[in-house]
């Protein structure tokens, strides 16, 4: 198979995977439906290989947004020759001068970077980790779950089912109305645990610099990994303070998409830095991101994202490598992910990780395959 030939089709569908959860009611009132919208992207090149991506929306309608960047960027990758993701992104992004790169645009470039990438590991039949200088065959796996509305025992019994699922650290939301009914939450859920697992919180940007000093204060018994996303993602003199104050590490920067914002997350001394794959522009900034926050001896993570970001993280050169599993892909992609003791093993299998099942496509989709490059 040549790695020179031509991308002949670009193509995306919307699905809904179903994520066994019920609706979720964000602090902020938003509503997050139980079924994921999705849309798939498909790359095909001259001598029949296939690359694939996803991009994902908390709400279903934001989908037609995303339909549009990819429709208006797609033609300008059919016909090409790609060999690095790096060069898509410049390319794609070029064509944004007038709407702007950060929005929809974003998501569109990096949906089609991230399937570029995956047909050029497949081209060359290698995995993604291998493909970046893997570095490790294990890491740190953490599981985000324990919704702001579930009952204190229904906490316990998912942690528990968490934990004995192999996976022994944990990533709970936080930000109830009264600061001691999250404590008690947090508490029963350390509690029901064994002494080996790691807790994490997330207050999905709930508070204001105040509140969430209180909160780092009152959550700092509790031996917490880190506390993400506690006030405004644009409150970067608040993160500021927090990151001097807060005896709690601090998380945030996954609502980020530019360079300078994780530049100035850096500068400000956050410990732990997210960056969400298809805000930043896909695979090659990610690990772009990685280099900066590194350089200020940081720890990158990812979110959202896992067969992706498993590859990724086996890759990074820093002092923590944690995995975020998010079992919402499970029934998109075949096989389940190995884990041992709390450690993901990561996959060699030739292409990016992301390797959806063409029957489970056909069960959640929403629409037929649409022709982005016919613009």
């Amino acid at each position: 198979m040549s790695e020179g030939s031509r991308i002949e089709r670009v193509e995306g569908r919307r699905l809904a995977l179903p994520t066994g959860l019920k609706d979720v009611v964000l602090p902020n009132g938003q509503r997050i439906r139980a079924d994921l919208g999705v849309i798939v992207v498909r790359l095909t090149d001259a001598d029949g290989a296939q690359g694939y991506s996803l991009v994902w929306a908390q709400q279903e309608r934001l989908l037609v947004l995303f339909e549009a960047g990819l429709q208006l960027l797609g033609p300008q990758l059919r016909g090409t020759t790609p060999h690095d993701g790096e060069s898509v992104v410049t390319s794609l992004r070029g064509h944004l001068g007038f709407v702007g790169w950060s929005g929809a645009g974003a998501f569109a470039t990096s949906g089609l970077e991230m399937a570029v990438q995956d047909l050029l590991c497949r081209r060359r039949g290698v995995s993604l980790a291998r493909a970046l200088g893997k570095r490790s065959d294990t890491v740190r796996a953490y599981q985000t779950g324990l919704m702001l509305g579930s009952a204190p025992e229904d906490l316990v019994t998912e942690a528990k089912a968490i934990y004995a699922g192999g996976v022994k650290a944990i990533k709970m939301i936080v930000g109830k109305p009264d600061l001691e009914e999250d404590l008690e939450r947090i508490g029963a859920v350390k509690a029901a645990l064994p002494a080996d697992a790691t807790l994490m919180v997330d207050a999905l940007q709930h508070w204001d610099p105040a509140a969430a000093l209180r909160a780092a204060e009152a959550f700092a018994p509790l031996g917490l990994a880190w506390l993400e996303d506690p006030i405004g993602h644009h409150d970067l003199a608040g993160y500021r303070e927090l990151v001097v104050r807060s005896p709690v590490p601090i998380a945030t920067g996954e609502s980020l998409f530019e360079e300078a914002d994780f530049r100035a997350l850096v500068d400000a001394g956050v410990p732990y830095v997210i960056a969400e794959l298809e805000r930043v522009g896909g695979i090659s900034q990610w690990m772009r991101t990685a280099e900066l926050v590194s350089q200020g001896e940081g720890v990158l993570l990812p979110h959202i994202y896992p067969h992706v970001s498993a590859q990724l993280i086996a890759a990074l050169n820093q002092r923590e490598a944690w995995w975020e599993y998010v079992p919402w892909f499970n029934g998109l992609v075949p096989g389940r992910f190995e884990l041992r003791d709390g450690l993901l093993v990561v996959s060699d299998q030739p292409g990016s990780g992301f390797d959806p099942d063409p029957d489970a496509i056909e069960r959640f989709a929403r629409a037929d395959w649409l022709d982005l490059a016919s613009g």
